[in-house]
């Protein structure tokens, strides 16, 4: 007699935790990038990127210990950048409605 054939919900099961898991080990986290990497990342050009770097809006740093003196970047320093214009326009709201529940 032959085994049961699995069913076919177990089966799906199976196969949707395998491709979650392929997933997981290919998405590999970093939090440096260089040049190249930074600015597709973030669709920033490379110039523009090694300018906010060199004027300190976000963390970036030219690699000497290379021969082509490649940059390296800060991927939450780049992430906090395009996330501050959203910061103080939230700012700027509270600071209206405080003001009309103070004249409230």
């Amino acid at each position: 007699m032959s085994p049961p054939a699995p069913h076919m919900s177990d089966l799906i099961k199976e196969l949707k935790a395998e491709i979650i898991q392929t997933i997981k080990d290919s998405a590999i986290q970093v939090r440096y990038m260089n040049l190249k990497q930074a600015s597709t990342y973030s669709g920033i050009g490379q110039k523009k990127l090694v300018e906010l770097a060199q004027g300190g809006s976000i963390l970036g740093k030219r690699r000497d210990d290379i021969s082509r003196g490649d940059w390296s970047f800060d991927k939450e320093s780049i992430d906090n950048y395009w996330h501050q214009p959203f910061r103080e326009r939230k700012v700027a709201t509270q600071r209206v409605l405080d003001r009309i529940r103070r004249k409230a």
